[in-house]
């Protein structure tokens, strides 16, 4: 026998009442939910960056230390376009690193080296333990005259002999970019039987900080001379010539001390010049998530460290 067909009424469904309860309970859950995941994703966001820049500055104090302390001249400040300046605090600093010595200059006949000349021929060691480079262009000879600062005569171009196995040396002859300009006596006093004279290689180096799409980056060139007739200003954003080593200076305005694009300053101490950086670094990678969410120099992912760092010439 057909079952009687229920009336609309009777069927079991949600009251209008039910389906706003649900609802509103689902609102609040969503919301708390999306609340948690908010605030789960800023501080993973803060966390990520406080951890860069911490990084950052680390690699900028390693790379900076490091150079310096190979440094054969006292570091000198220097702005964006390269030139030193007495200007403090200044963008970067430049010097001459070690590269290598002692080089044996080949003595040229009496009474020694006129300052005309524009080549000359060294002799170095090719003993493992203490073997010096093979000069490439632009390396500069640093070469110390009888009175006043070494003559710093840069190498155009490098002739390498054969080595002597035996020996264990190797002749070189160098040919600069211009002459001498000060005559080298082998005698010193006059008179005397002509003594031995050596030479250092360096190479002028520059950390500089450099503004570059919107950015603060702290360069690094590892060769700051460039050979004519190349110029100094060619090079300053030439990719090839120089390493970031972190593009994160902060462009921050501080609330107070020197602009982060101006980290560098020189203090004297007891006749010692010691370089001071004040370097500020803000990492990028979650910049829009923390928009307005950090005041200037404030917030965490802001790390600053203000040291001072000796080089190995003072």
């Amino acid at each position: 026998m057909q079952a009687l067909r229920q009336p609309y009424y009777q069927q079991s469904a949600f009251t209008l009442v039910e389906i706003l309860v649900a609802l509103g309970v689902l609102s609040v859950v969503g919301t708390v939910a999306m609340s948690y995941m908010g605030s789960q994703t800023f501080l993973f966001a803060k966390n990520t960056s406080l951890n860069q820049s911490h990084a950052s500055v680390r690699s900028e104090l390693d790379r900076l230390t490091n150079e310096l302390q190979q440094a054969q001249s006292p570091p000198i400040l220097t702005d964006t376009s390269g030139v030193a300046t007495g200007v403090t605090p200044a963008a970067g600093l430049q010097f001459d690193r070690l590269v290598g010595d002692p080089y044996v200059i080949t003595y040229p006949g009496s009474p020694g080296l006129a300052a005309t000349d524009t080549s000359v021929t060294v002799t170095r060691s090719t003993n493992i333990l203490a073997s010096a480079p093979i000069p490439r262009p632009g390396d500069v000879l640093l070469i110390d005259p009888p009175t006043g600062p070494p003559i710093r005569a840069q190498v155009a171009s490098v002739a390498a002999g054969v080595i002597d196995a035996t020996a264990k040396r190797q002749s070189i002859t160098l040919t600069f970019v211009a002459p001498l300009g000060v005559a080298i006596d082998w005698r010193n006093p006059p008179d005397t039987p002509p003594q031995q004279k050596t030479a250092k290689l360096v190479r002028r180096e520059a950390f500089i900080v450099m503004p570059s799409g919107g950015r603060n980056g702290l360069r690094f060139y590892g060769s700051f001379e460039p050979l004519p007739p190349v110029t100094l200003a060619a090079i300053l954003n030439d990719p090839s010539q120089y390493v970031v080593i972190t593009d994160a200076v902060s462009t921050a305005v501080p609330v107070s001390g020197p602009a982060d694009a101006t980290p560098f300053s020189i203090d004297t101490t007891g006749g010692n010049r010691l370089v001071t950086a004040n370097l500020g670094t803000q990492a990028q990678d979650y910049v829009k998530s923390l928009a307005n969410k950090q005041a200037a120099n404030s917030f965490n992912t802001f790390v600053r460290i203000t040291t001072t760092l000796p080089s190995r010439q003072r």
